[in-house]
């Protein structure tokens, strides 16, 4: 079944930013601000929370959900469908999240702004990172750090959380 709920976390361990992104983050643990330095705040029109099964059907039911939050029509929609589709599905293959388990996923939108985070039920054996361009696989987060404005990895329990950010 599919459910929301969603905790804040640690602060970032790895991180890649074009522009440095902070979330501002309320006591009820929401984002409810997207900062970009050298922007004012944006108020972030949008916090939502997804829970869904570590299963491949959960990438296609997060992308709709990620539509029907954001609107087709959001300047940052096409380029943050590609980027949480490689993060669910790094989650899936790299984590328990894909062997029975499951995988949290966070949005705050904003006007000009969309931040997204992917966290994972652990134990892969290592912290996500960029992998060299050979193969026919591991190019997931290369792809994020080519659409998103930033991203970065976090701490979270037994695993991590992947976010990432797109300004239109």
């Amino acid at each position: 079944a599919f459910t929301n709920g969603f905790t804040r976390g640690m602060a970032p361990i790895i991180s890649r930013s074009r522009q440095p992104v902070e979330q501002v983050i309320d006591d009820t643990q929401r984002v409810r601000a997207i900062v970009v330095e050298g922007a004012n705040v944006a108020p972030a029109a949008a916090c939502e929370a997804l829970v869904v099964p570590g299963v491949e059907r959960a990438v296609g039911h997060a992308r709709r959900w990620l539509r029907d939050n954001v609107g087709a029509g959001h300047p940052a929609f096409h380029d943050a469908a590609v980027c949480l589709s490689e993060l669910l599905t790094n989650a899936l293959r790299h984590t328990d999240s894909g062997r029975g388990g499951q995988m949290r996923v966070r949005l705050a939108v904003a006007a000009e702004y969309l931040w997204a985070e992917v966290a994972d039920d652990g134990c892969a054996a290592t912290v996500p990172h960029i992998r060299a361009a050979s193969g026919e696989s591991g190019r997931g987060l290369r792809i994020v750090d080519a659409y998103a404005d930033a991203w970065g990895v976090e701490p979270r329990g037994a695993g991590h959380a992947v976010w990432f950010s797109i300004s239109s």
